[in-house]
């Protein structure tokens, strides 16, 4: 049982962590941002202690732990906003405590520099596509093809057959 307490109280700390520093409730809630944020350590702390608990405590502290982060988790979102930024700067400081290093993790590009790049690749593939030749329309009996394929022309309809009759002996 110590190993599922031990679990809970990780998991917490990464949903309380996540709750104080996501940036988009502290905008809806009208807060500044966070000083720093690191969600994939939060999200690590959530759910590693669910991966490693089934081997020390069984199934029972497996299924105790997901059914308390998941109860607990959704009383820490629903905490008041400022409540929610006051237990999640808590949170941060243990977490930075826990971690003892801060973990740098690569950054990925800024939306405009992905909207630049993904425009500068458009513009080459419409260049590209200008410098080809157009091709020339086929000639079939003297008219011009059409470019694409004429619609098949639909069956006629036919009538639904009537029910046999049977003769019904007397």
């Amino acid at each position: 049982m110590p190993a599922t307490f031990a679990a809970i109280a990780a998991s917490l700390a990464g949903v309380g962590y996540l709750a104080g520093t996501d940036p988009k409730r502290r905008r809806a809630f009208r807060l500044p941002p966070a000083a720093r944020s690191s969600p994939r350590l939060g999200w690590a702390l959530v759910l590693a202690p669910g991966v490693l608990l089934p081997f020390a405590a069984g199934g029972a502290g497996f299924t105790v732990w997901i059914g308390a982060v998941s109860v607990v988790g959704w009383a820490i979102a629903a905490l008041p906003p400022e409540r929610t930024a006051r237990v999640g700067r808590h949170y941060a400081a243990f977490v930075d405590r826990l971690a003892g290093v801060r973990l740098r993790f690569p950054r990925r590009p800024q939306a405009e520099d992905r909207v630049a790049a993904l425009e500068a690749r458009t513009r080459a593939l419409e260049t590209q596509l200008a410098q080809q030749p157009t091709p020339k329309p086929t000639v079939v009996n003297g008219e011009a093809a059409p470019a694409v394929a004429p619609k098949p022309t639909p069956r006629p309809r036919t009538r639904k057959a009537e029910p046999a009759k049977v003769a019904r002996p007397n």
